[in-house]
């Protein structure tokens, strides 16, 4: 995962995901074995780390009136819907 431009592993401890930046002390860590249960993403750490938790995206879309474009083929926005879609879940 990037934040800022940076990656990101997480280091599961406890149930619990922790970010950790890409440093070459982390990176030699996870290679020797040294640092066990660090994964490249939080779907990672969720589906197989054991994390209790869900990760998602979301995001927001224009409604537009079917019936009038339907009529004159103009778009004519009336609302937004959001949409949320799971990205992992722990299996259980």
């Amino acid at each position: 995962m990037h934040t800022n431009g940076q990656f990101i592993c997480w280091h599961v401890v406890g149930g619990v995901a922790r970010a950790m930046p890409d440093t070459a002390d982390v990176r030699d860590a996870i290679d020797n074995g040294t640092l066990r249960d660090a994964y490249s993403s939080i779907e990672g750490a969720i589906i197989r780390g054991g994390v209790l938790a869900t990760a998602f995206s979301r995001k927001t879309e224009a409604t537009y009136d079917a019936a009038h474009w339907l009529k004159t083929g103009e778009h004519v926005r009336v609302d937004s819907i959001a949409i949320t879609k799971i990205t992992a879940e722990r299996a259980l």
